[in-house]
């Protein structure tokens, strides 16, 4: 499956010059696990995680409710497309 996905990602990037692929799912489903795979199987990959933005550095378990910042999300994303 994982090498499949590799090929279809592959293939699309031949046609762009930056190719953005979002995984999206349920917590603990796998996001950054597939998230590791391609990246070890593909070339110029950063991944970024949803959870920076949404979390302290402490992580989940030291929560502390803060407004998800789309601007600050979009800026520090924008920066690693060429």
């Amino acid at each position: 499956m994982i090498n499949d996905l590799v090929q279809k990602i592959t293939k699309l990037k031949q046609s762009s010059k930056t190719l953005l692929v979002a995984i999206d799912g349920r917590g603990g489903s796998g996001k950054s696990t597939l998230a590791t795979s391609l990246k070890g199987k593909l070339e110029n990959v950063t991944t970024i995680h949803l959870d920076d933005f949404a979390y302290p550095m402490g992580g989940a378990d030291d929560f502390v409710a803060k407004p998800f910042d789309m601007q600050d999300l979009l800026a520090k994303v924008a920066q690693h497309i060429k």
